[in-house]
């Protein structure tokens, strides 16, 4: 590499990679490892105006950490029937939620082999890397929530619009584990026209719901990660995450609404692949 000036968020990016100082990304390791480079290569080459800054994105490229490469693949399935099975909502005397035909509770999404959707798959020690720019993108629609499931990092972003010619409000609630209901408010916003926006930052990691008071079956979940390094199932249970990772041996988790505590598994990941599958069991969910 041509000694270009560099961040020091970008320079801590190499210390994560030096073959002398091979940590896991945490927030205690970071900090380490940006003091531990400079002994490690020696003093730092002062920095010059006519030098060229080197995008952090493009630093985590080289390092093996590029958003868009399939690292880790896999199916979620539930075995089992659940005691509170997905029903059809009454929406009561709301002219323009019956325009819309049957609306459905989503709190169980199951393909006909068994593949369960809207869960959250992350890797849990996978290292720091930059924010997504954009937003994640959240809709009320239809009198429900468009996804109900989403997933984004610690920092980032979510714009709810309503999409409704109706008036809906966005409770924004930090759900306490272990309950289907708990938590405390966060924020609340109300969204009287279609087209009505707000940005709602993330700041800290956890489970979030969004609910509206006007239409009290609408809600979405938020999961707020700390890294990148994650995805959300699809109608066939399965999942990719899409962000390179360096070979090694990482900690998965698999979270969903319904369960108190997400599944663990410990894959190794080869030549930047592995497969990970995960199994609920509908036994085991909250009531």
């Amino acid at each position: 590499l041509k000694r270009n000036r560099i961040t020091p968020q970008q320079n801590t990016m190499f210390c994560l990679n030096h073959p002398c100082f091979q940590l896991k990304a945490s927030a205690f390791a970071v900090a380490l490892a940006a003091m531990i480079c400079v002994s490690c290569d020696g003093a730092s080459t002062p920095a010059s105006d006519s030098t060229q800054e080197v995008p952090f994105a493009e630093l985590a490229e080289l390092a093996g950490f590029e958003k868009g490469k399939i690292s880790i693949t896999g199916v979620v399935r539930l075995t089992g029937q659940p005691r509170n099975p997905d029903a059809s909502i009454k929406v009561g005397g709301d002219a323009f939620c019956k325009a819309h035909g049957e609306i459905r509770s989503e709190r169980w999404k199951v393909s006909p082999e068994g593949g369960l959707q809207d869960v959250v798959v992350t890797v849990v020690n996978a290292p720091a890397t930059p924010l997504p720019d954009e937003p994640v993108a959240i809709r009320q629609e239809g009198c429900v929530y468009l996804p109900h499931v989403s997933a984004m990092s610690v920092g980032q972003s979510a714009m709810i619009e309503n999409g409704d010619e109706t008036f809906h409000n966005v409770r924004v609630v930090s759900h306490r584990l272990g309950t289907l209901n708990g938590g405390s408010n966060l924020e609340n916003y109300g969204q009287p026209n279609k087209g009505s926006r707000h940005v709602h930052r993330f700041d800290q990691s956890g489970v979030f719901r969004l609910e509206c008071d006007v239409h009290r079956w609408m809600r979405a979940w938020v999961f707020v990660l700390r890294n990148n390094h994650f995805a959300v199932t699809d109608s066939a249970g399965s999942f990719e995450i899409a962000y390179g990772l360096k070979d090694g041996v990482y900690k998965v988790e698999a979270h969903h609404h319904q369960f108190a505590n997400p599944i663990t598994l410990e894959i190794t990941v080869i030549d930047g692949k592995a497969v990970a599958d995960f199994e609920f069991v509908a036994a085991d969910a909250l009531n």
